[in-house]
């Protein structure tokens, strides 16, 4: 009974431990990420078509003027734009990108009937399946204007709250930032070539930057932002800077350090395997903040795994 007891304390002194001490940054951050997921998914969505086409009877066709008729008949779309370009003889392409009220509007089937209905009323027909691209939800969710506010939010909280503890030696001058950032920067490298090697010989694609057919590329200035510092910098405040360090103050290191860990991997679900590996660098950050308690040292070390993640991802 006794041991009941202790062990429901134990629970209580953790939850305590874990817990903000202000209950609007929570109702704040709860109406940020809300009005965020609603953004990306009502918000306007880019979408590009493909279609080739050939006369249906051979030499009875042409395409003068058909990109001004592509525009008349799509009249609904708001941002609509259509090209026509030659493949060979008598085979045809027309491509084109219009921009959707929100991810689910009808906009992108309803213009690709009307396409279709205006080449065969031209004497055109169809020679393949249209193609479709478009912003998929996890590329929405790269957005800067999501991930600065929210990043600033954070540290401002989180610096205000005392949640973020500075190392004594952090202004005064005796904390060696030349050798602490080349460990970071060397801790991020092997880890980054590391746990590629591992996926490589699993079989696994990248755990970052999955492509799909029918995605939108998305800009490299875009994606290093976000991936290689804005999340690495938010996910280092949550993770080492928060949850470690609260819950060393509650039942030690030796324990708050692999859970920490293990929830940070929690988060990104790729695979039970892929899971698994990715405990190793949330033990890693979770060391470096042990021993300079310095996030944006942690934060280093995360973003140029995540660079380097990306760069591979991107030769593979």
């Amino acid at each position: 009974m006794s041991g009941d007891n202790s062990l429901s304390a134990r629970g209580k002194q953790i939850a305590r431990a874990l817990a903000p001490d202000y209950l609007w940054f929570l109702a704040l951050l709860l109406f940020y990420l809300t009005a965020t997921a609603a953004s990306m998914v009502l918000g306007p969505v880019k979408w590009q078509g493909e279609l080739d086409f050939s006369p249906a009877l051979h030499g009875d066709s042409n395409t003068s003027g058909l990109e001004e008729l592509l525009h008349a008949s799509v009249s609904h779309v708001q941002e609509f734009s259509a090209r026509v370009e030659v493949l060979g003889d008598d085979s045809y392409r027309v491509t084109w990108e219009l921009t959707a009220r929100w991810l689910l509007d009808s906009a992108p089937g309803d213009s690709l009937d009307k396409i279709r209905a205006l080449l065969l009323g031209e004497g055109f027909e169809p020679t393949t399946g249209a193609k479709f691209r478009t912003e998929l939800l996890w590329q929405r969710s790269l957005s800067p204007a999501i991930w600065i506010p929210l990043v600033l939010v954070l540290l401002a909280f989180f610096y205000w709250n005392g949640a973020i503890e500075r190392a004594p030696c952090f202004f005064d001058g005796s904390f060696d930032w030349v050798s602490s950032s080349l460990l970071a920067i060397g801790l991020g490298i092997a880890l980054a070539v590391t746990l590629t090697a591992v996926y490589g010989l699993l079989g696994s694609t990248s755990v970052m930057t999955r492509s799909h057919a029918d995605q939108l590329p998305t800009p490299t200035w875009q994606l290093v932002l976000v991936l290689a510092f804005l999340i690495p910098l938010a996910e280092e405040i949550i993770f080492r800077g928060w949850l470690l360090e609260r819950l060393s103050r509650v039942i030690g290191t030796a324990s708050a350090l692999p859970i920490s860990a293990v929830a940070f991997s929690a988060i990104h679900p790729i695979g039970l395997v892929e899971n698994l590996l990715l405990v190793l660098p949330g033990l890693a950050w979770g060391w470096l903040w042990l021993r300079y308690r310095s996030i944006w040292i942690c934060t280093t070390s995360h973003g140029i795994y995540n660079l380097l993640i990306l760069l591979i991802s991107a030769n593979l």
